[in-house]
């Protein structure tokens, strides 16, 4: 198919293949070859074109599939209608823990999410795996914001705490550490919870700390 190549300097147009030989002398303008020492090539506007809308879809396509795999990042994290990786970085709740006593400098931990259609009370509510450096939160009915920020916390905690310290999984570290997180992070530090490791407890504290803001 033969199409128009220009030249990018003097515009001296000639027909030619849409793909010429690289011998073909229509690829290249003489004369300004000639005038500047150089090989001018010449360009083909109608490909130029082409290639142009093509990149542009291209763009449009990556885009549109980065924004479809962050839609379902958004909804596999999403917990009682929080998102668990957004919660934990707008509240710091790592670094918070970085000066507890019983610090283990280990990275930031895995995170999954278990769905259930079974009530809380079917199964643990998380649950984090030493081995893996990794928490399971766990997605239930009725589930409430204030349980999935406990939930995010308290498992947090223990990924955090070394166990050498042999104080036990719930000992007096994880108590203290899990009630100064709560304060930091939330202000959490109602009645009953101080030195608490029950779920429940803080979820409830922040519930009464939401309906205080709101009268």
């Amino acid at each position: 198919m033969q199409r128009t190549w220009v030249c990018p300097q003097c515009e001296d147009a000639v027909r030619a293949p849409s793909v010429p030989r690289k011998d073909d002398v229509r690829r290249y303008c003489l004369p300004c070859s000639k005038r500047t020492g150089k090989l001018v090539q010449r360009t083909c506007p109608a490909l130029e074109k082409r290639r142009a809308e093509r990149g542009a879809a291209n763009k449009a396509r990556h885009k549109a599939r980065a924004e479809r795999a962050r839609e379902r990042e958004l909804k596999h994290y999403t917990v009682g209608g929080v998102n668990l990786k957004a919660e934990a970085e707008a509240r710091t709740l790592w670094r918070l823990l970085k000066n507890v006593e019983g610090f283990h400098p280990v990275a930031e931990p895995a995170m999954r999410i278990r769905r259930s259609r079974r009530t809380r009370y079917g199964g643990k509510l998380g649950h984090y795996d030493p081995r893996r450096h990794e928490i399971m939160i766990r997605d239930y009915p009725g589930i409430t914001p204030h349980d999935v920020r406990e939930t995010l916390a308290h498992e947090l905690v223990h990924a955090r705490i070394d166990r050498g310290l042999h104080d036990g999984w719930h000992g007096p570290t994880f108590k203290r550490t899990l009630w100064h997180l709560m304060r930091e992070a939330y202000g959490a530090t109602g009645e009953g919870v101080i030195r608490n490791r029950f779920h429940g407890r803080y979820a409830a504290a922040l519930r009464n700390k939401e309906k205080e803001g709101q009268e």
